[in-house]
């Protein structure tokens, strides 16, 4: 069964197949595809158009490697005068590249002394003196620049011909910090200023100011935010957390305050939607108001626990790593209910990482074992290559398609290796398929409004976008649906719940729903 929390009226969809719970699927299965040695230690990037982008930083250099066979394709020196490099970021096949020289005039406060921007092709296409590229930005394709010179702090969108298009040059000299940024979207930028006396503002699309915070409750000092879907959320030094309004910066009336200074709490970005905390013995789920909207007990000490949330195209899941017991660790998958989909007895290690996809697939390294595993929101831990007494030396990458794997090694004489792993093709397990006759059933927390299930507001589309006909019987607290002519043809469908579907008592879902699956 699968869940969308909602304020006041909460939808389900149950009759769901593998695939939304896969517990009877397959694991993934990976083979070798291609091993190569390197000749130095490279930061490997991401895959653009079957090349694989690499950075030597001891030779300053960018290595396209074709990712079916592992051959290097084109090498680029990269032009600057600095000494150390650093990729901040890789977007829409262009390279996005710090260079600095430690103990330089910038290094201090761990600022770029220049960016340099290459194409995937190994291109030059400009440099930024003194600034620091956040990411392509907007549908124009355009560079949002952030500057941290002494007497220059402001924050420019340029095109790709270097061309300033709008610039935000502000009143004050304290430096700024860049907390969100969220192209085709107002506020657009969101930063703050001043350690004294901390401030928040916003910038438009254009980069207007749109609004400014200084109204932080009582001597809350902020240590960290997080964004969620129209909140900015500030987490406090005395375990305080405020939400604003991220559309005029107004305070809501709720304050999150942990009143027990023993109290160790962890907290964290769930998803769009919600944050998480971890205190004493529960799980919280909290709302973009701050309101409590799922808890549930935790079985191990709030210290020793790890969370790591992990995002699926389906719904988020929360990943729990309990190191209480140092001769067992033990891992749990929670879905956004907070309801256990899988524990294992796998763990990673405590400064061990994972690699994610946009599918909620995980890949991370068990050193114990020399071993790569893979686990899914679906799937425990489960292990696919043996790395032969050879150490991982960075995090695996995923190929942009997901099909992919690539990861670096060293072995006992430090020799350096290139693997690439590649999926089978056939994995996909017959479990994962709805059958052709399927009835969904829509399940909800009120009584349905009959006359607002219609068919703009409960419908099927299959992968053309094509709407079906369907019949939809409305039974108060549930809604069936399935085919007229009684089944689906092979295919690919989603099913859409609007928000405009309301509850007899006028309640409006706040969140339209969409659910995917598939008929072989």
């Amino acid at each position: 069964m699968k869940k969308w929390l909602q304020r006041g009226f909460a939808i389900f969809i149950t009759g769901m197949i593998a695939g939304t719970a896969h517990a009877g699927a397959e694991h993934p299965s990976f083979s070798e595809n291609w091993t190569v040695e390197v000749e130095s230690n490279i930061e490997l990037i991401g895959d653009v158009d079957n090349k694989l982008i690499s950075l030597d930083s001891g030779t300053q250099t960018l290595k396209v490697f074709d990712s079916e066979n592992g051959e290097v394709v084109n090498t680029t020196d990269i032009e600057t005068t600095e000494n150390h490099l650093n990729v901040s970021g890789v977007n829409e096949g262009y390279i996005f590249i710090e260079a600095f020289t430690p103990g330089g005039a910038l290094a201090t406060d761990g600022r770029s002394t220049e960016t340099i921007v290459y194409s995937a092709e190994g291109e030059k296409v400009f440099t930024v003196e003194g600034g620091l590229i956040g990411a392509e930005y907007g549908k124009n394709h355009q560079i949002l620049v952030q500057h941290h010179e002494t007497d220059n702090n402001a924050i420019e969108l340029r095109s790709f011909e270097d061309e300033i298009v709008a610039s935000f040059d502000p009143a004050f000299e304290d430096p700024l910090q860049i907390i969100h940024t969220k192209p085709e979207s107002d506020p657009s930028v969101i930063f703050s200023y001043g350690h004294e006396d901390p401030t928040f503002a916003a910038l438009n699309e254009d980069l207007d100011l749109m609004w400014e915070i200084d109204d932080l409750p009582g001597d809350f000092a902020p240590t960290e935010t997080s964004l969620l879907d129209s909140r900015l959320i500030v987490h406090g030094q005395n375990d305080e957390i405020a939400a604003y309004n991220i559309e005029d910066g107004t305070r809501t009336d709720n304050l999150l305050k942990y009143t027990d200074e023993e109290l160790f709490i962890q907290k964290g970005y769930f998803d769009h939607e919600r944050f998480l905390t971890i205190e004493e013995d529960k799980i919280n789920l909290y709302n973009e108001n701050l309101e409590k909207v799922t808890t549930q007990p935790s079985q191990g000490n709030v210290s020793n626990i790890k969370f790591k949330t992990v995002d699926s195209p389906k719904q988020n899941h929360v990943l729990i790593t309990d190191y209480t017991n140092s001769e067992d660790y033990t891992s749990s998958m929670l879905d956004e209910s907070l309801e256990e989909r899988w524990t294992s007895d796998k763990a990673t290690e405590p400064n061990t990482g994972h690699t994610t996809n946009s599918e909620g697939e995980l890949l991370t390294f068990m050193p114990d074992e020399d071993t790569l595993y893979y686990a899914s929101p679906e799937q425990p831990y489960t292990a696919i290559h043996q790395l032969e007494n050879k150490k991982l030396t960075q995090e695996p990458v995923f190929s942009t398609n997901n099909k992919q794997v690539f990861f670096q090694t060293v072995d006992e004489d430090l020799n350096i290796y290139l693997t690439a792993l590649d999926r089978d093709p056939t994995e996909k397990s017959k479990t994962e398929a709805t059958p052709a006759d399927h009835e969904w059933t829509i399940e909800l927390n009120h009584a349905v409004d009959a006359d607002s299930v219609h068919k703009d507001n409960v419908y099927i589309k299959n992968e053309h976008g094509t709407t079906l006909n369907i019949e939809k019987s409305v039974h108060e607290y549930k809604i069936d649906v399935q085919p007229e002519d009684g089944s689906y043809a092979p295919g690919d469908y989603t099913l859409h719940v609007s928000d405009e579907l309301t509850s007899e008592n006028g309640t409006q879902l706040t969140k339209g729903v969409q659910h995917e699956f598939t008929v072989d």
